[in-house]
């Protein structure tokens, strides 16, 4: 599977935009004039960027899962009329990666616009709810995996020392961990970097924006520096609701 789906062009993209552009003061940048100088102080942060060196090592070397590499809401589509089908689009950037690629940027994309809705046109009391609603649907995510997840191993698992609880629940913890960073990484990219989204980028005052998007890289700062520290998804979503909700 390695060998089939080996992406060394796309790959290398991927390194670029994800783990190089937003973490320098680089030249594809795309920042919004209000938040220059916390995008400076991000660039000088060498805690930050120690941390998304580990990452971007596990990206380049943990051959995992197969990734589809560039998993956002948008590559997502839901058939409500069809028993929830869902199909996923655009997976030229697949190749063989770590299990919490994937996942950390589906995560992201649900924190961003978290963090959108708090600065979005429209009733306060509505985009709070909408907030809450995101954050219950990153717990149910997690729990659905992690339950789906332990079903399969304890029925599919073929190597005994694999099947113990134990290692289960070590393999799922460094998930949760991995995810996380990886969703930093890709709040950062979305925020600093060359692709941002549409969920911040529909704030038309950007001043406004630019409180949306420190909302953004203060969730980031948080999973990329302390993911080891939160014990379970809750906890994190509890987190950032306090960085994130209408106020």
């Amino acid at each position: 599977m390695v060998q089939e789906f080996i992406n060394p062009d796309l790959c290398q993209i991927s390194e670029e935009v994800y783990f190089w552009d937003p973490f320098c003061d680089h030249e594809r940048n795309n920042v919004n004039p209000p938040l220059a100088t916390r995008a400076a102080q991000w660039w000088q942060d060498d805690e930050l960027k120690q941390a998304v060196a580990r990452l971007k090592m596990k990206f380049q070397n943990q051959s995992q899962v197969l990734l589809h590499g560039d998993l956002h809401t948008g590559s997502v589509f839901v058939d409500p009329s069809a028993e929830n089908k869902v199909k996923v689009i655009d997976p030229e950037f697949a190749f063989v990666g770590p299990a919490g690629f994937d996942l950390g940027v589906l995560v992201a994309n649900y924190l961003l616009n978290l963090a959108g809705q708090a600065r979005a046109a429209g009733d306060p009391a509505e985009r709070h709810a909408y907030q809450q609603a995101l954050l219950t649907d990153l717990n149910t995510l997690w729990q659905s995996l992690t339950e789906n997840f332990r079903s399969l191993a304890a029925d599919h698992t073929q190597d005994p020392c694999l099947q113990g609880e134990a290692i289960v629940d070590a393999w799922l913890a460094e998930l949760l961990t991995d995810s996380l960073g990886f969703a930093g990484v890709e709040m950062t990219r979305r925020t600093l970097g060359v692709a941002h989204v549409a969920d911040v980028e529909q704030i038309e005052d950007e001043v406004a924006r630019a409180e949306a998007q420190t909302m953004c890289l203060d969730i980031a700062d948080l999973l990329i520096k302390h993911a080891s520290q939160f014990s379970g998804m809750p906890v994190i979503t509890a987190a950032v609701a306090e960085l994130s909700f209408c106020r």
